[in-house]
């Protein structure tokens, strides 16, 4: 019999296609344990313009601290069932009929915490093989869904997956949309695959991604913090700088509408101006100038292009929003 492996080709002499067969499926299943790239971060990229083919290229894990991560308790609960759980049980899961295969969106405004969970969830299962195609293009999207199924089990992370499965209507890719639909409906039913997306924009993706279960089965909505968990946001961006002559309450309520990432910018500015002030870089004590000044750059001066990348509430253009910010 004759198989094919990636872009070689194997061949196997045996008195029947069924020992054929046999011996075909016995070799991939080892190599598959034993490959170089099991349990590994892997990114893939076209080559280039002109260069048909796909690099993989393994990178080093993000350890990302879940007590760090500042979310409502119901989102880690859910994002717990829909991935950790069924990674952890996955060999249960299977020997009661059922595999891990699922895809997940996580949704939500910018800068709201939904590439930190993804990282945590690749570095946290470091016995799966991680696969993230860097790019939207068709040959891209296949590769990597290749290698998932060749090195399962595995998890698959596909950021802004909106630039590629916007609806048809309006879509300029739609052959990519059909190929990311092609390779979800692909993955056998005994895979051990899950999928994970996410987006800043639900409302435009297409229809027959987001609200087919054999896709998506879970879709999380990551909302804007609260008061509570700005917050805590605060005292984890400050670290370990005194925060006694700042009224945090009030910063609470300043930025009221903002996203973690303007948080933790506004508190890593904050902590700049306090070292150029005291000239103590060890021991920093914050005080209100500084967050006045950090908020100052970031809203005034930058403007709303700086303030809407980083996630803060536009305002109006005769600047009256500010008066309770400033």
């Amino acid at each position: 019999m004759v198989g094919t492996m990636g872009a070689g080709m194997l061949q196997i002499y045996t008195a029947s296609i069924e020992v054929g067969n046999a011996a075909f499926t016995a070799l991939m299943r080892d190599s598959a344990q034993n490959s170089i790239y099991r349990e590994k971060l892997l990114h893939v990229s076209s080559i280039g313009p002109g260069h048909p083919g796909q690099t993989i290229r393994t990178v080093d894990r993000d350890r990302v601290d879940l007590e760090k991560i500042i979310l409502p308790p119901e989102i880690v609960e859910v994002l717990q069932h829909s991935v950790s759980t069924r990674l952890q049980h996955h060999e249960m899961l299977e020997r009661h009929g059922h595999t891990s295969k699922t895809g997940v969106l996580l949704h939500g405004p910018p800068g709201t915490g939904k590439t930190l969970m993804s990282k945590y969830l690749v570095g946290a299962w470091d016995k799966f093989t991680a696969i993230a195609p860097m790019g939207m293009q068709v040959e891209t999207l296949r590769e990597a869904f290749r290698l998932a199924s060749y090195l399962q089990p595995s998890l698959i992370v596909i950021e802004d997956v909106d630039l590629l499965a916007e609806r048809r209507e309006t879509n300029a890719n739609v052959t990519g949309l059909q190929e990311l639909m092609n390779e979800m409906d692909g993955l056998a039913m005994t895979a051990e695959t899950i999928v994970i997306m996410t987006t800043n924009r639900p409302e435009i993706l297409e229809p027959a991604l987001a609200s087919r279960p054999g896709r998506v089965s879970q879709a999380i909505h990551f909302p804007l913090p609260d008061d509570s968990l700005r917050e805590r946001l605060f005292k984890l961006y400050c670290g370990e700088a005194s925060v006694a002559d700042v009224n945090l309450a009030k910063w609470v309520e300043r930025t009221n509408g903002s996203s973690p990432a303007f948080l933790e910018e506004l508190c890593k500015r904050a902590l700049i101006f306090a070292a150029e002030r005291t000239g103590d870089a060890a021991s920093l004590s914050l005080a209100q100038e500084d967050f006045d000044c950090a908020i100052y750059e970031l809203v005034v001066f930058g403007g709303q292009l700086t303030a809407g990348i980083l996630g803060f509430p536009s305002r109006a253009d005769d600047g009256s929003e500010m008066d309770g910010i400033l």
